[in-house]
Parts: C-alpha cells; sequence; structure tokens
C-alpha cells in the first residue's frame, strides 16, 4: 500500500500574466509525487486578456479589483480559504522545469525537519535573481548561502516561498 501524501494547495496571484498563466498552469499539473488539492488564482484586474486565456483554457481563478491588491494581503486570504496541509506561495513567472520541483521543495516539511522552505527562482536576466544561491535545511533551521554576480543590479532577489499550515496542539487534560 502506498504512503499517504500531503496535500498541497498553489496560490498564485495574477497580473498581466496572458503569455506566462498557460505555461505556468500545465507546470503545475505535471508536478509529481504530490497531491495538489487546489489551484488559487487570484488575477488583479489588469488591461491584457489574461481573464480572457483563463476562459479559453478554463482554468478557474478569482478576479479582484487593483484596488483589493495586496502583495501580503491578497495571499494570505488565500491562504486563510485553503484546504492543502501545505500551502505553496509562487509568482506567475516561474518556469518550473522539473516535474518533482513541488515534490522536492516540500519535503523537509514533509520529514519535520523544517517549518518552512524557499527556493530560487532563476529569471532569462541578467540580475541578482539569478545569482548564485546555496539552501541548506537543517531540523528546524532554514540556511542560505547568496554570493552576487558582478553584474547584478540592486533588484532584491525574488524566492518561491512556501509555508506549512500550523497544525493545532493537543493537550491532555
Amino acid at each position: 500500500m502506498g504512503e499517504k501524501l500531503t496535500t498541497v494547495s498553489v496560490i498564485c496571484p495574477l497580473f498581466n500574466a496572458q503569455t506566462e498563466i498557460i505555461p505556468f498552469d500545465r507546470s503545475i499539473k505535471r508536478q509529481k509525487g504530490v497531491k495538489i488539492v487546489e489551484k488559487q488564482y487570484i488575477l488583479t484586474k489588469s488591461r491584457d486578456h489574461t481573464e480572457v486565456v483563463l476562459q479559453a483554457a478554463n482554468i478557474p481563478y478569482q478576479l479582484i479589483p487593483k484596488t483589493e491588491f495586496s502583495h501580503s494581503k491578497t495571499r494570505e486570504k488565500a491562504a486563510m480559504e485553503s484546504t492543502g496541509d501545505i500551502i505553496v506561495f509562487l509568482t506567475q513567472d516561474v518556469v518550473i522545469k522539473d516535474d518533482d520541483f513541488i515534490a522536492k521543495l516540500i519535503a523537509p516539511i514533509v520529514k519535520g525537519e523544517a517549518d518552512a522552505t524557499y527556493a530560487r527562482q532563476l529569471t532569462k536576466y541578467n540580475n541578482i535573481e539569478n545569482t548564485l544561491a546555496s539552501i541548506i535545511i537543517q531540523p528546524n533551521l532554514l540556511l542560505f548561502r547568496r554570493r552576487i554576480s558582478r553584474n547584478a543590479d540592486s533588484k532584491l532577489s525574488s524566492f518561491l516561498m512556501l509555508l506549512a499550515r500550523s497544525k493545532p496542539v493537543n493537550s491532555a487534560n
């Protein structure tokens, strides 16, 4: 009998994502070794054709006006509504190359070695987001080391963020 897979909720805010959403969604659907129970796409009203693309591909999404978008509050609201054991926050421009990316990302959490993990996002641009990053995960501790390339600009590095859903502690009385 197979091992029970931890359930995962993927949360991804979208804005002007018409060229990115289809490849992104396909890369999520290709993930192996994880049970993705939901994908929450939160589309901030934009001027491109992201909404048309989502509708044509029959991809569920929530539309919000620009005035309601907040990087933290939009993600927090989606997280509170999510149903997975683990929540994976991604950005729309991520190109996931490996079909086991999410499984590897959540493995330390599933094993009880970490409460949160992060992964570096590589971009097609020569900037700080394309620097060398090493991530070392130890029990309940996440350490990372970064070496900045000579051509890196001052832009902050983008990271994929994954948070473990808190588990209530039962006390014996």
